[in-house]
């Protein structure tokens, strides 16, 4: 397994993790035809224009030439211009859950932010996703009050939010891989 910038030839790889996850990890949580309609060919266009953008960045993990997991980070959509960066996305492929890409994902995408400027952090998380509340938690993410409507499901999303100190990477938790 490696951990990489992603290119444009992995859009498609991100798009099928990113189906795969919100299909296994949202499951019970959103309307089931919504989960069941998502393509991941209908999302590669989006992913080959979030790879190739200056101000955005994105990781993969691959294993066997497979990507398994992806971070998408970049500035900060809610307050742009400012020292705030955003983590957009964090998903792991449902076959390689708990085996510590997501933790490697978030962590380089805080060091690289921090390698930016960016004094803070913040992401959107599912008010209802306790399991995905419960991992930002553990990485000293906590909410900042603000919320809105998820687009696409209608559901709460509250945003998280957690400083950093600009050009030095955050300490990796405790048992971190």
């Amino acid at each position: 397994m490696s951990l990489r910038v992603a290119s444009s030839l992995d859009a498609l790889g991100i798009a099928s993790v990113q189906v795969a996850a919100w299909q296994a990890a949202y499951r019970g949580l959103m309307d089931p035809s919504l989960l069941d309609s998502l393509s991941a060919a209908a999302k590669v266009r989006a992913w080959e224009g979030f790879i190739a953008a200056p101000d955005q960045q994105v990781w993969v993990f691959e294993d066997d030439g497979r990507v398994t997991a992806y971070a998408h980070a970049g500035p900060s959509r809610d307050e742009p211009g400012s020292a705030l960066g955003e983590v957009s996305s964090v998903y792991v492929a449902p076959s390689h859950w708990r085996r510590g890409q997501g933790t490697a994902l978030l962590r380089t995408a805080e060091a690289a932010l921090a390698a930016r400027g960016c004094e803070a952090l913040t992401l959107w998380v599912l008010e209802a996703n306790d399991r995905a509340r419960s991992f930002y938690e553990a990485l000293g993410y906590a909410p900042d009050g603000a919320a809105k409507r998820h687009p696409k499901s209608g559901l709460v999303e509250i945003r998280y939010r957690r400083a950093l100190r600009p050009g030095r990477p955050p300490a990796p938790p405790p048992g971190a891989t």
